[in-house]
């Protein structure tokens, strides 16, 4: 059985008309170029027209003093960093490595090396060269070898370029397990891979051959020429095209010009297990290699037949198999009896009402049939036009429009039928179907995925229909944006998209994460999955990321009811995004398409817009975050950043666009001084959006918890914290919420929302006096004072605010809000507090409304 669903893995990528991968041992073959991605039954990429020739079996091959080189930095178990810069060798890692050639080409000896731990690689003009010398095993706790850009969510191109390569000894092994990759190019001839991994991240991997996004879990990104494939379930799916000379492993299956038929197959079976590769050079066939073969055709035999062959040579061929109408329908002719086949499909396919028929069948029909339910009979489907199979069990299909087919399906006529299925190949999605007497077909129909471009190429009155269709309503926040409307918003804002995750988030370990919660302490247990989340969730647009950038900036804890009426705490992930392309019309472009594209996701909550900031300078240029050397920093830095990052060909240190990155630029854009990074580009954003930190003041609660001797505990932010208040009690605690301050920088201020701030100022003798002083009150750099609510009855879902801000020579700085709700909980506590951080505050409005905006009212 294993066996056969690689046969029918492979066979199915051939008939995709996929780009294979050709294993071979050749001194010299056409060189493979590109991304060849591991995963599914996936394959693309693009064959380079110069020759490889260069498959090192020596170290001392690759360079005179490699041997030398390697034998300088020996890193075993008790290695102590965690980088290095240079050439080395390496037996076994106890801990995570960083590999960063920086700007040389450095060279890496993995002697008989057993990595349980991850082999990351960085290098900005500079390259890194793996040898492996008898065997290489990656496992247990290690990623593998991976280039530094590749993480969950990723997106990667079938062009791009990762400057690692791998050489490897004569009858070297690498063996990968658990969730260990390669990245890089594999140029092993002389080497086995035995790949038992599920791979280590999830990727969106876009193949420009044929414009399509996928999402897989690959276990090599890069390019191969292997020796032997050996262990997996087929998965390895690569770019490569098949030699032109067909020559592989000295083995020649010339390509004959007769063509090859089932009169011909027949005769063939006969032979049974002496079918020698021989047998098929006088046929015209398409030869290539794939997944884990080297050798692989498909042979057309009219009237629904075809003949797949598979193996490695000079092995005698692994599968012979006869197919008739897709792939659940066969057998090996070796081994199985052609002739009961041949009757079996005589038989199978047969005359029936549905030749007659003239009406092809539509959706609208179908919508119309599927409202008599479980009324529907054989009959009603007799007068449409389709084709009847079946042995024992009777099948109906009828082709419609857009991809869709309608099966009905039962054991006889005579009866109801079993199933009457509507299905389609969703290229998103899979295959899906609906039983159209019990399921919504409109609905079935409408959740069509729809993709970038074909949003972009619509037209407004056509977004309208789709829009209203949808249900995706003015009233509800939602509207279509026209070129003109994105410009007119574009010249002094800027966007941030809000995207909801789902209320619990399982990670690929199978950990649970919660973003809605009744406290939002728990909540913040799961602050760690932050980053994978907002990855998955900007996996989750779909936008083409060679055309649009997202930039995650922070997420956001809201208070809300759910569907139960319940109040609960909900987390939301903050993102900027703006158009990858130079050109004003170009950029207008593709964000008014992503506007409207965005509005069709359900992770999207709303927009929210921004006010553009720029930052002046001098001409010559040395501000902090002005990429483009300018003197202002705006969004265009943020664009050359990502630019730089995503394609340095064109727009890095010595890229040839117009506009590229300069030395200067690049030490302008550096934010933090650790190389430029996306995490730059995000800090440039937080800039221009006044999201800065600030330096906090410490602000403790009178709790009743109290920790080390004291009853106030510091306040950490989105921590909720219990207050001391009672408003029962004779003491301080019932006069009401008591907060100590002290900040380092700015004298504090606090304005209240709801209720009034209270001091106590001691006498003697344990008396003293309480004053009231207001809603807005004035810390100072240190101070204590306590808030107490307009009404000691404090109801369920209260909810005050007390904003924190501090003076900057006159300057108002947002240092956090203080938000007090009813306990529910307790009886020793009124109320409990949670620390907000600054720049967290939700909008009331979904989507911002265009008539708030602009009046123009152009089609798109």
């Amino acid at each position: 059985m294993k066996r056969k669903i690689l046969a029918f893995l492979t066979a199915a990528m051939c008939f995709a008309s996929a780009v294979p991968f050709n294993a071979t041992a050749e001194d010299t073959v056409k060189g493979l170029e590109g991304l060849q991605e591991a995963g599914g039954s996936l394959i693309s990429g693009e064959q380079s027209d110069e020759d490889y020739v260069e498959y090192y079996s020596k170290l001392s091959d690759i360079s005179k003093t490699a041997e030398e080189d390697t034998a300088k930095l020996i890193i075993n178990k008790d290695y102590a960093s965690d980088t290095v810069k240079s050439s080395c060798t390496i037996k076994n890692l106890s801990k995570d490595l960083t590999i960063d050639a920086v700007e040389k080409d450095i060279i890496v000896l993995l002697d008989e090396a057993v990595l349980e731990k991850t082999i990351t690689v960085k290098a900005f003009k500079g390259s890194v060269t793996f040898f492996v010398q008898g065997s290489l095993t990656c496992g247990k706790e290690s990623n593998g070898i991976v280039w530094y850009e590749i993480c969950d969510g990723c997106k990667v191109t079938d062009d791009k370029y990762i400057p690692i390569t791998f050489y490897g000894s004569e009858d070297s092994t690498v063996t990968l397990t658990d969730e260990a990759i390669l990245c890089g190019s594999l140029r092993l001839p002389y080497t086995v891979l035995d790949d038992r991994s599920t791979g280590a991240f999830k990727i969106e991997y876009v193949s420009e051959n044929d414009n399509k996004h996928y999402m897989m879990k690959p276990t090599v990104i890069g390019n191969a020429l292997l020796k032997k494939y050996i262990n997996g379930e087929g998965a390895f799916a690569y770019c490569a095209k098949k030699a032109d000379s067909g020559e592989i492993h000295e083995l020649t299956i010339s390509n004959g010009t007769k063509q090859l038929t089932l009169s011909e197959v027949i005769p063939l079976a006969r032979k049974g297990d002496n079918i020698t590769w021989s047998d098929f050079t006088p046929y015209e066939g398409d030869w290539h290699g794939i997944g884990m073969y080297t050798h692989v055709c498909n042979y057309d035999l009219g009237g629904g037949f075809f003949l797949l062959v598979e193996g490695n040579p000079p092995e005698e061929p692994a599968v012979v198999e006869l197919y008739k109408d897709g792939y659940e329908n066969r057998i090996d002719i070796r081994k199985d009896d052609i002739d009961e086949f041949m009757a079996w499909a005589s038989d199978f396919y047969h005359a029936s009402e549905l030749d007659t028929a003239e009406t092809k069948m539509t959706l609208d029909d179908v919508i119309t049939l599927s409202k008599k339910g479980n009324a529907l009979d054989w009959s009603d489907f007799m007068i449409y036009s389709g084709q009847e199979s079946g042995h024992g069990y009777t099948e109906w299909r009828f082709e419609l429009e857009d991809g869709y087919t309608l099966r009905v399906m039962g054991e006889s006529k005579e009866q109801a039928p079993e199933k009457i299925t509507l299905y389609r190949n969703d290229q998103i999605k899979g295959c899906e179907e609906i039983d159209i007497r019990t399921d919504d077909v409109k609905v079935f129909l409408e959740s069509k995925q729809y993709y970038f471009n074909e949003i972009g190429s619509m037209t407004k009155n056509e977004l309208k229909a789709l829009f209203a269709k949808k249900g995706l309503t003015e009233d509800k926040g939602y509207g279509v944006w026209t070129k003109e409307e994105a410009a007119a918003v574009l010249k002094d804002n800027t966007f941030t998209v809000i995207l909801k995750p789902d209320a619990r988030y399982v990670t690929k370990d199978g950990t649970e994460v919660l973003n809605e919660a009744s406290s939002v302490a728990e909540l913040l247990k799961y602050d760690d999955y932050n980053t994978v989340q907002a990855n998955y969730l900007d996996f989750a647009t779909k936008l083409p990321r060679d055309e649009i950038f997202l930039l995650f900036i922070n997420t956001e804890i809201r208070t809300e009811k759910n569907e139960k009426g319940e109040y609960v705490y909900r987390r939301y992930f903050h993102y900027n995004f703006g158009s990858m392309f130079n050109d004003e019309e170009t950029q207008i472009k593709k964000i008014t398409t992503a506007l409207n594209y965005l509005q069709l996701n359900p992770y999207l909550d709303g927009f929210e817009l921004n006010t553009n900031t720029a930052y002046g300078g001098t001409t010559d240029s040395e501000i902090k975050g002005d990429a483009n050397c300018d003197g202002e920093v705006d969004m265009s830095d943020v664009v050359l950043v990502m630019q730089a990052l995503a394609n340095p060909n064109k727009y890095g240190l010595n890229g040839n666009a117009e506009h590229h990155l300069t030395a200067q630029g690049k030490l302008n854009g550096d934010m933090n001084g650790d190389g430029l990074t996306v995490g730059d580009a995000q800090a440039i954003q937080k800039k221009l959006l006044g999201i800065t930190e600030n330096e906090a003041p410490v602000i403790k609660l009178s709790t009743v918890i109290p920790q080390k001797g004291s009853e106030y505990v510091e306040l950490k932010p989105y921590e909720s914290m219990a207050s001391s208040y009672n408003p029962v009690l004779s003491s301080l605690d019932g006069i009401g919420v008591w907060f100590e301050f002290e900040s380092e920088k700015y004298p504090l201020t606090l304005t209240a929302d709801k209720g009034t701030f209270k001091t106590y100022t001691y006498k003697s003798g344990g008396i003293g006096t309480v004053d009231e002083v207001g809603s807005t009150y004035e810390v100072g750099k240190s101070g204590s004072v306590s808030w107490v609510p307009d009404d000691i009855s404090i109801p369920i879902g209260y909810e005050a605010k007390i904003k924190v801000t501090g003076d900057d020579n006159g300057k108002s700085v947002d240092l956090g809000t203080l938000v007090v709700n009813k306990n529910p909980n307790s009886s020793e506590s009124a109320v409990f507090v949670t620390l907000q951080k600054p720049n967290t505050s939700a909008s009331s409005q979904p989507f911002p409304k265009l008539s708030d905006i602009v009046t123009i009212d152009n089609d798109y």
